[in-house]
C-alpha cells in the first residue's frame, strides 16, 4: 500500500464549521467548500493579501461529517 504525500502543517489550512454542501459528488462538495472559503478569505487576511480563490491549490481534502441517516456512503 502506497502512502499519500501530505503537505507539511505550515502549508495547511484547517477550516471548521462550514455548512455542509447538499451535493452528492466529491467534486461538487469541494467546489462548494472552496466558494465558501473564498468568501471568508476577506475576513482571514488583509484586503491586499487576499488572493483569488482560483489560485488556491488543493492537494488533500478531508471531510469530517456526520454519518448519513439513510446509511449511504
Amino acid at each position: 500500500m502506497q502512502r499519500r504525500k501530505i503537505p507539511p502543517r505550515s502549508q495547511c489550512l484547517i477550516v471548521i464549521n462550514l455548512p455542509e454542501a447538499e451535493a452528492t459528488t466529491s467534486q461538487a462538495r469541494l467546489d462548494h467548500d472552496l466558494q465558501l472559503l473564498g468568501l471568508h478569505m476577506v475576513t482571514l487576511f488583509d484586503s491586499d493579501e487576499v488572493e483569488p480563490t482560483a489560485l488556491i491549490r488543493v492537494k488533500v481534502v478531508f471531510w469530517l461529517e456526520k454519518p448519513r441517516q439513510d446509511n449511504s456512503p
